[in-house]
């Protein structure tokens, strides 16, 4: 949990190799960049909280492979496109 604290600076696509992470809570930072495709690595992730940042572009489609979501969120960024049809088959997700 990093959420507010005062972090910059780009999400990085090791990000992916952490294979037993449960929670990531970035939100309310400065991060800037996209959303990395390697997220959809972290299949046992349950909650993915990156709201309160500058990140920029679409929502990747790998986000669909965390299949024990339950909590998504990434509102007050700059995201732009569509909401991946790939997060409707996680029927874990609770809050999007």
């Amino acid at each position: 949990d990093l959420g507010n604290a005062g972090l910059s600076g780009q999400l990085v696509s090791q990000l992916g190799q952490l294979a037993n992470l449960q929670y990531l809570e970035l939100f309310g930072n400065n991060i800037t960049g996209t959303i990395p495709n390697a997220i959809g690595n972290l299949t046992n992730l349950v909650s993915l909280d990156l709201y309160f940042n500058r990140l920029h572009g679409r929502i990747p489609s790998t986000l669909g492979n965390l299949q024990k979501l339950r909590y998504l969120r990434l509102n007050n960024n700059m995201l732009t496109g569509t909401i991946p049809y790939s997060l409707t088959t996680i029927t874990t997700l609770y809050v999007l």
